[in-house]
């Protein structure tokens, strides 16, 4: 089955601007997605730019929470590149493929996302990142990690 998920924004956390209406440190915040899966799965995820952070989670369950920080530019702005990403699943073969889109193009100045993935400690994951910051901890199961530019820990 294949689901293709718009990451809506879901509140903004903090939006402290200055008297030229710019959001200097805008952050937004999504609601969490939920995959439901089994002892035998495995999990890939394609997550081009930003901070990942994964850590162990529910033994029956992947979930994957996003927030998007944003400099120099309106909140209005802000929000208007979050809801431009798309979070693509496939779970087919005891495989979940998670994919994090973002539309038009990833390169929007001052625009940064971050996001956490809840795995179960003993599944496999793969993870392909393009460029950015890459965090593993508490995990027991194959680890393979593609990671482009960037500081993997």
């Amino acid at each position: 089955m294949k689901f293709v998920l718009p990451v809506v924004v879901a509140a903004m956390l903090t939006a402290v601007g200055a008297s030229d209406g710019l959001a200097r440190g805008s952050v937004l915040e999504t609601e969490p997605h939920t995959f439901a899966v089994s002892k035998s799965h495995r999990v890939r995820l394609n997550f081009p730019v930003g901070e990942l952070k994964v850590v162990p989670g529910d033994e029956s369950q992947v979930r994957f929470e996003l927030r998007v920080r944003c400099r120099n530019c309106s909140a209005e702005r802000c929000e208007s590149l979050a809801n431009r990403l798309e979070l693509n699943s496939e779970d087919r073969d005891g495989t979940l493929r998670l994919s994090l889109d973002h539309y038009p193009k990833w390169n929007s100045k001052g625009f940064n996302v971050i996001a956490t993935l809840h795995v179960p400690r003993s599944l496999p994951l793969e993870v392909d990142m393009g460029v950015g910051q890459l965090g593993i901890d508490g995990l027991e199961g194959d680890i393979e990690v593609d990671l482009g530019v960037g500081e993997a820990d």
